[in-house]
């Protein structure tokens, strides 16, 4: 499986400059939503909850991005393909939480993901789009892709190597 290696450069959300990820959640026997922690879990599901949890705040980092770039006149192909890197991104997390769901023995899932002030200097939005360009997108996204790829190789379970599968080629697009 994924054991504990996490490959989780993709594009994050930051808040206050540093990457920020939703809680862990779960239900009781009742049928409560609990927040959990992350080592509360063996490290398998633990793996793939963290690597669900980094997949579902890429929803929100691309349509933020989107959202940004709308506003300084991006192209309409561009945007609509941050749209379609954003469903990608929904798609990895729910496979990641079905895998982590199924080592953990429970339904785990991701809280909402912390929102990023807005920015409201305008240059400054230029230069941190530029620099996130290079760093989450080009770094990122192709660290993230090989990373998949790697942990693909070395996963015993079809189910696993299938989501490693569809996250490489997803992030390497």
């Amino acid at each position: 499986d994924a054991g504990d290696r996490i490959f989780v450069e993709g594009r994050p959300v930051r808040v206050a400059g540093e990457v920020a990820l939703p809680r862990l959640l779960t239900w009781d026997a009742a049928g409560r939503l609990q927040v959990l922690a992350l080592d509360a879990l063996e490290p398998v599901p633990a793996a793939w909850a963290r690597q669900g949890l980094a997949e579902h705040a890429s929803v929100l980092a691309f349509l933020k991005l989107a959202a940004e770039l709308r506003a300084e006149g991006a192209p309409r192909a561009l945007l609509d393909r941050l749209r379609v890197a954003a469903l990608q991104e929904a798609d990895h997390a729910r496979r990641c939480f079905d895998l982590a769901s199924r080592h953990a023995g429970r339904p785990l899932a991701a809280g909402p993901t912390p929102l990023p002030a807005r920015e409201r200097d305008a240059e400054a939005l230029r230069a941190r789009l530029i620099r996130e360009a290079y760093q989450d997108g080009l770094l990122g996204e192709a660290g993230a892709a090989r990373h998949a790829a790697e942990a693909r190789a070395r996963a015993a379970c079809p189910l696993a190597r299938g989501v490693l599968a569809r996250i490489a080629a997803d992030e390497a697009d």
